[in-house]
């Protein structure tokens, strides 16, 4: 870059593809969006922000461990409160406008370089990423924090490296159980899908082309039609913020949650 008085890395444009040659292979996604309208057919949705301060953030990271919760194995990151509370309020809008009882699934999409480790680094170039589905039978107003989080914890704790290495010998396990672990059926039952995606760390704010850091970093807003119920995580400095991609009634009733307005603030 110029006036850059740091070295400009290399970007690694080789190992992403060597180590997962591209497929054809969408068993995987299917799991989730066969027969499920919601999960594959863009609408007409709008986006907006939302801001978590820092006493947000305590507060939900407060709620996610009360009770018996031992932090000493491995410490409540705010990414994991804040997405529990996310996709709970998102999921109640969206049920404003649908069948109730329609259970939920919260889909992490995850960059696996940290979690391969070499021959991947931050330089690695493509798309390396990993849905965690996250199926929950119930999602109502009575519903914890605590509970969404813990449940998304123990399929976390199942991506290892080993299974990364599994995948790039036989692909074919991408559709089985050892990748996918949601209910016998779920084609038919119609859960709800909600995205969820963080780009904290990402060090957006510090690109610099020449013309000098940026201002903003944000997604694209407005109205368009595109898939539903996205969430965005990003790092502010006086906490975090989400950008939440909903079809316009959706985020109409999300708008009217007083218990989602009592910690996020539009903006």
């Amino acid at each position: 870059c110029r006036g850059s008085k740091e070295e400009v890395p290399s970007p690694d444009l080789s190992s992403a593809s060597s180590f997962f040659p591209p497929l054809n292979h969408l068993s995987l996604h299917n799991h989730a969006n066969q027969n499920n309208e919601d999960s594959s057919a863009q609408k007409m949705c709008t986006t907006r922000r939302f801001v978590f301060g820092v006493e947000s953030i305590n507060t939900l990271r407060a709620e996610a461990k009360d009770g018996d919760y031992d932090e000493s194995s491995k410490p409540l990151t705010r990414y994991e409160a804040l997405t529990a509370f996310i996709w709970k309020h998102m999921t109640l809008a969206c049920k404003m406008e649908s069948d109730s009882t329609r259970p939920a699934v919260a889909i992490h999409i995850v960059d696996m370089r940290r979690r391969i480790g070499e021959p991947f680094s931050r330089y690695t170039i493509g798309n390396i990423l990993w849905p965690v589905m996250v199926f929950c039978e119930r999602v109502n107003a009575d519903t914890s924090v605590r509970y969404l989080v813990s449940i998304a914890r123990e399929k976390f704790g199942k991506l290892s490296r080993e299974l990364f290495l599994r995948v790039k010998s036989d692909p074919n396990i991408l559709g089985s159980t050892q990748c996918v672990d949601l209910p016998q059926g779920i084609e038919t039952i119609s859960p709800i899908p909600i995205v969820l995606t963080s780009w904290c760390g990402l060090n957006f704010s510090e690109l610099d082309f020449g013309f000098g850091k940026p201002l903003w970093v944000g997604v694209r807003g407005g109205d368009q039609e595109t898939l539903p119920n996205v969430a965005v995580i990003m790092e502010t400095d006086e906490g975090m913020e989400a950008w939440l991609t909903m079809e316009m009634q959706h985020i109409a009733n999300l708008e009217r949650d007083v218990e989602f307005l009592r910690l996020a603030l539009p903006k």
